[in-house]
């Protein structure tokens, strides 16, 4: 065998080893494989973070009409990103809630105090025959009573004056106390009631 003969045999072999190096290089650098024809993608076809809105139809923004119900949890939204405007009213029940996780300051401005008094006569002091009255507070329309609570306006030390009910009607959003003033001096009973 001549070295021609040698040469056209080893040239005969580089098609085929050329096609294999480009094969190799090919599926190591992670060249795109057709998806089965389906016609879905599901996520583990996704690099994570990749997709943007500008790469759904239109350009168009995820809605709630493209999502499984039930299909995602808290760990699948960004601190801040579902305000009171997403939140359909009355959808939220306390069972929706953990404990202690709504404070005050969450609240906001939407907590109010609505008070009301009326001056209880104190009658002959210390005779142990008590004068009563009531007064009720209401919430505002539209609130409702998260609280409740009754004071004496103007008393001191040594009074006799006492707190005797404080009544929180949540189907009338209000609060009703009843006080007995004994000191022989009028005092102002008020009721408080904390609405939202």
């Amino acid at each position: 065998m001549n070295d021609h003969t040698t040469r056209t045999r080893r040239w005969r072999g580089a098609p085929a080893l050329v096609i294999s190096i480009v094969a190799l290089f090919a599926a190591l650098s992670g060249a795109a494989v057709a998806l089965p024809g389906t016609e879905t993608v599901n996520s583990g076809d996704i690099k994570n973070e990749s997709v943007k809105s500008v790469d759904l139809k239109d350009g168009q923004a995820v809605t709630g009409d493209d999502v499984t119900d039930e299909s995602l949890t808290g760990a699948d939204l960004a601190d801040g990103t579902v305000a009171g405007a997403e939140i359909a009213n009355d959808s939220v029940a306390s069972e929706d809630l953990a404990p202690n996780s709504v404070r005050a300051q969450e609240l906001g401005d939407g907590i109010h105090n609505h008070t009301n008094a009326v001056v209880v006569p104190g009658g002959t002091a210390q005779n142990a025959n008590y004068n009563f009255e009531l007064v009720t507070a209401s919430c505002g329309a539209g609130e409702e009573l998260i609280s409740g609570s009754g004071h004496w306006n103007g008393d001191a030390q040594g009074e006799e004056l006492m707190l005797s009910e404080v009544v929180l009607d949540h189907n009338a959003e209000t609060v009703t106390v009843k006080g007995g003033n004994d000191f022989g001096v009028n005092r102002t009973l008020v009721a408080t009631a904390t609405c939202l």
